[in-house]
């Protein structure tokens, strides 16, 4: 009942998947792939060291931002905030500049190509104090495309 995922999950049940394409990041709340034409992660790499470099050669391509978005055709973009909040930190900003500044428009809503369709937020339990619990369960957003 307090982690957005099941929320979220829930949500996403509802959506048409005949004929659509859902992508998602890192933390993502379940989603039975077979009800979508193509159900897989959004091809992010994070490099982890100076000398690291991205991956070439497989199915997609890494970090193509909304560019990738758009030519895989993704009706449907999950994001979750343990993989947006990284762009906040100027390290990762500086290896991946592309993904940065399309995840901050993106949550922003400066993105034209995509607009918020649900938002889901972790909360704990009233019983209990209000904290802020940043890395046990992610806020959920959800994109669908403009077309």
């Amino acid at each position: 009942m307090n982690d957005a995922r099941i929320q979220a999950t829930q949500y996403i049940d509802t959506l048409r998947g005949y004929q659509k394409i859902i992508e998602y990041t890192l933390y993502p709340p379940y989603i039975e792939k077979r009800k979508f034409e193509r159900a897989h992660n959004y091809p992010i790499y994070f490099v982890k060291y100076p000398t690291d470099i991205v991956p070439t050669g497989g199915r997609y391509e890494y970090n193509q931002a909304e560019k990738g978005l758009l030519d895989r055709d993704t009706d449907y973009f999950v994001i979750d905030s343990l993989t947006y909040d990284r762009f906040y930190i100027d390290s990762i900003c500086a290896t991946t500049p592309l993904e940065c500044d399309f995840f901050k428009r993106l949550v922003a809503g400066e993105v034209e190509n995509f607009r918020l369709i649900a938002s889901f937020t972790y909360e704990l339990p009233p019983f209990l104090p209000k904290v802020n619990v940043y890395s046990v369960n992610p806020d959920i957003l959800i994109f669908e495309r403009v077309r």
